[in-house]
């Protein structure tokens, strides 16, 4: 690994889910604290890193401010800020934007040589990382993999009515009437829809944008649904194969092993960056995630699409990763799965690298 390889490690631990569960279990890290745990996925990947990267390797840039009500281990002060409807208000007035940016302008004064390394929370800040390359290198030269149990392109409208569905129809639905978060929202740049934003703002090109893993896909019965609320969450999920962008089903992976080997072979760009979603492996090789509606694939799964990825186009076609990040690691959770979801985040930046 030269120098103008290293990896440069640096950390955004904004963490702006506004599920009140999630809220709830910030409330009780005041209430109750955990001892000595890493407080952000910086300091729990970069545990077990440090022992395995050579000297010269890799940079550490440090982490990016974060306001302290909206990190995943809020001082006792934050306790009367942390409710569902503060966070809502954030997330509605582009507040993941704003960190978004200043990504962005961190990473202007730093980036010379070597590989950026984002270590972050929510997936939503990968926009300012992406943007900065797309700027330096030209989107045309630069394509996405985004590793994601989610599509992370739904516009807020969309999400919610979709929800307003499910909570009508399914008895088990896993959202809770009374949250105010599933209801009145407008549409923003978040979590969920930022890959929408960095496609329509040309920040990065559909035909050269994966996303791989999906659990969220639409079924074939929801596709038969007359409901003006399924019919709109079907029609984006068409819309970005329309427009070029290829999508990977979980259940693909499993079933059609070859798919995943078959568009990868298709990458003509001379650069790669990868992003990936740890709940790819939620309830399952990564359990220590922010959001769990799905279960997500095993370790050895996770491991195998990574090693795929860098078999196929970084040794087979000699094409330059340019960018990586992991995101999504619910840190309070993952203090209680010795250490596995840290570990695999470790063991996948690894296997890019080595």
């Amino acid at each position: 690994m030269g120098a103008s390889y290293a990896i440069n490690f640096f950390g955004l631990p904004l963490d702006v889910d506004e599920n009140a569960s999630s809220i709830e279990e910030k409330r009780e890290t005041i209430l109750s604290p955990c001892g000595s745990v890493p407080k952000d996925p910086w300091e729990g990947v970069m545990d077990f890193l440090r022992p395995q990267l050579p000297h010269g390797a890799f940079h550490e840039w440090g982490r990016l401010p974060v306001e302290s009500w909206l990190l995943p281990f809020p001082d006792p002060e934050d306790l009367p800020r942390l409710t569902v409807e503060n966070f809502v208000r954030f997330i509605d007035s582009d507040g993941c934007r704003t960190y978004a940016r200043m990504v962005e302008g961190f990473l202007r004064e730093r980036l010379t040589n070597g590989v950026p390394c984002l270590l972050g929370v929510d997936h939503s800040s990968t926009g300012g990382v992406v943007r900065v390359l797309t700027e330096k290198y030209g989107p045309e030269n630069i394509s996405v993999i985004f590793l994601d149990s989610h599509v992370d392109a739904l516009p807020m409208e969309i999400s919610c009515r979709m929800i307003e569905y499910d909570l009508e129809q399914n008895r088990n639905s896993f959202y809770d009437s009374l949250d105010p978060y599933i209801k009145g929202r407008v549409n923003s740049y978040n979590s969920g829809s930022f890959i929408k934003y960095m496609i329509d703002e040309d920040v990065i090109l559909p035909s050269q944008t994966m996303i791989v893993g999906i659990s969220d896909y639409p079924t074939r019965k929801m596709a038969r649904i007359l409901d003006d609320r399924v019919k709109g969450y079907v029609s984006v999920y068409s819309d970005l194969i329309r427009r070029g962008i290829r999508l990977v089903r979980k259940n693909e992976l499993r079933t059609k092993p070859g798919r995943l080997r078959s568009i990868l072979q298709r990458i003509d760009s001379p650069l790669i960056y990868v992003s990936i979603d740890m709940d790819i492996g939620a309830r399952n090789g990564a359990p220590a995630v922010r959001f769990q509606n799905y279960s997500g694939l095993s370790e050895n799964e996770i491991i195998r699409i990574i090693r795929t990825i860098k078999a196929e186009l970084l040794v087979k076609k000699k094409k330059k990763l340019v960018g990586l990040d992991i995101q999504e690691i619910n840190c309070r959770q993952a203090h209680r799965d010795n250490g596995q979801t840290y570990r695999l985040a470790a063991t996948l930046i690894l296997e890019l690298f080595s």
